[in-house]
């Protein structure tokens, strides 16, 4: 099964050492990035999600830079495919986002650690300039919150104004960016997709709201995250929550 699966991924995946015809559209984890790739391959697209295909990528780690030696943690997925070092070796890159509340509410009850999830613990902390464990030792709503603010802004950094806003813009908007055509079959396919299970996200039943996380956050390092993230989130009209 698992050579099969292989096989299958290898049909779209793209030259190990060339991204300039690709586009990557990254931006924080838990960001409705999954659904997107089965969007974009509903419409045809040679993509995979935190790999790269022969036409393009979505992954949240591609955002920064290499910084380290570690395997990339999805190498198994596709191992016959290098990962990229940059994002500058993308054509075209858009940011995707999704509340800050939402990102909590889909990571706050996952099993990874950020100790070993990607890079994240030595890019956000970097960006943030604090320690590596203060970052760790925070709340996990606020690692959360801290991550979210660090790609996102990175994305938007490197979008160059194409931010697409998961489940408040129609996909229409993503397309545009990646200058896409969508003719009436691909749309009937994009929305059969978006009331499909595949569109849910695991959801934590307690209520967030910026003043109660204002409240809770104990140091200086936590309430400069709760204050970038609420501007942040403002400036990019996603909503109270």
């Amino acid at each position: 099964m698992w050579a099969v699966a292989l096989v299958v991924a290898c049909a779209i995946c793209g030259n190990v050492d060339a991204y300039a015809d690709k586009y990557l559209v990254t931006g924080c984890g838990y960001s409705g990035t999954l659904m997107t790739t089965h969007i974009l391959a509903a419409t045809g697209q040679r993509v995979l999600h935190e790999c790269v295909g022969l036409d393009g990528s979505v992954a949240w780690e591609f955002a920064f830079a290499v910084v380290s030696d570690r395997p990339h943690r999805n190498i198994r997925k596709c191992p016959h495919n290098a990962m990229p070092r940059n994002p500058s070796e993308f054509s075209n890159v858009v940011c995707q986002v999704r509340h800050p509340f939402k990102v909590i509410a889909s990571g706050y009850d996952t099993q990874f650690n950020f100790a070993n999830y990607g890079e994240a613990d030595i890019v956000v902390p970097r960006e943030l300039g604090i320690a590596r464990e203060v970052f760790l030792g925070m709340r996990r709503e606020y690692q959360l919150l801290a991550w979210w603010y660090v790609y996102t802004r990175r994305a938007v950094a490197l979008s160059d104004g194409k931010v697409f806003r998961f489940m408040i813009d129609p996909y229409s908007v993503l397309l545009g960016h990646l200058g896409i055509r969508c003719d009436d079959k691909c749309t009937s396919k994009v929305g059969a997709l978006l009331k499909s299970p595949l569109n849910s996200h695991k959801k934590r039943d307690v209520p967030m709201t910026w003043t109660a996380l204002t409240s809770g956050a104990w140091d200086a390092a936590t309430r400069r995250v709760v204050e970038l993230s609420m501007n942040m989130s403002l400036g990019l009209a996603l909503g109270e929550n």
